[in-house]
């Protein structure tokens, strides 16, 4: 039975045998396989890995880019805000310098137009002094035989005459000087305010040389009555005295007209600020212009 047994293990050795060979390559074969499947991850692992290093490089190319533009769009918008202030700033320039133009074209009109009345004032003002010089003279040359024409009642009426006539005159002039001052206290304040009134002072300082004129022209009246007074020819030498207030009415009414012509200047500047309160002071001022010129309406009708 011994036997038996041993011929039954050599037979089934070689069956063992062949088992144990095949666990182990089946075994060698797992082995085998796990490793390739980790390095299969290991290389997915790898290239996600890289695959994420290649997105973030591009999103951080495209955010390089995208600031580029930025700056690019930023730097082109100064340019252009800087232009804008530059087309702007010229454009100031301009307006200044032809605002500038313009009120030096006033002021040189109104000097000429000035310079060309005072001028034609002036020749007659010399027309009548050489007249009355031309009588002073022939009534020195009779003063010898002759005595005085006009009687003592005809030489008093002409002096009162003459008087009340340069007591007017003069009245009318204080009123014009109280009103100039009136109005250049209005520019001052009204300028304050940033109101450019430059015309207006222009033509108030035209007021102030006329006005100047004016007194020396009423002067003129008391010189030529005097003359008259104890001339030889009094009724033609009536009309030295009528040429003197003539001229006097026409410096005073020139300045009237220059007064007014102010006030629509100011009027002209305050309208571009507003229309309330300074308009209506100004309005007053024209009320007292018109008043002044009672004073010369009655000069005009004693003198006719």
């Amino acid at each position: 039975m011994n036997q038996k047994t041993s011929t039954e293990s050599v037979r089934f050795a070689p069956l063992a045998l062949a088992l144990a060979l095949a666990l182990a390559l089946l075994a060698l074969l797992g082995l085998v396989a796990i490793s390739a499947h980790a390095e299969v991850d290991k290389a997915d692992d790898a290239g996600s890995a890289q695959k994420k290093t290649q997105l973030d490089d591009a999103r951080q190319e495209r955010n390089i880019f995208s600031e580029v533009d930025t700056n690019e769009s930023e730097e082109v918008m100064v340019l252009d805000d800087v232009s804008d202030d530059f087309q702007n700033m010229e454009k100031r320039e301009e307006k200044q310098v032809l605002l500038e133009e313009q009120k030096t074209a006033f002021a040189e009109d109104r000097a000429k137009r000035l310079d060309a009345y005072r001028s034609f004032l002036e020749k007659k003002r010399n027309s009548i002094t050489v007249r009355a010089k031309e009588h002073q003279e022939e009534r020195r040359l009779k003063q010898t035989t002759y005595r005085a024409a006009l009687s003592l009642s005809a030489q008093v009426r002409l002096g009162q005459y003459a008087e009340r006539i340069v007591i007017r005159m003069d009245a009318a002039l204080v009123r014009l000087e109280q009103i100039a001052e009136r109005i250049a206290t209005r520019i001052e304040k009204t300028e304050e305010k940033g109101v450019d009134l430059t015309d207006a002072k222009v033509e108030l300082a035209n007021v102030r040389i006329l006005l100047e004129d004016a007194h020396e022209y009423v002067s003129l009246i008391g010189e030529v009555s005097t003359e008259t007074l104890t001339s030889e020819t009094p009724k033609q030498q009536m009309q030295d005295i009528r040429d003197a207030v003539e001229l006097a009415k026409d410096c005073i009414n020139s300045i009237r007209g220059a007064l007014t012509e102010t006030v629509k200047l100011i009027r002209a500047g305050i309208e571009k600020e507003t229309r309330t309160e300074e308009e209506v002071k100004v309005e007053g001022i024209e009320d007292d212009l018109t008043t002044a010129t009672s004073t010369e309406t009655e000069t005009t009708s004693d003198t006719q």
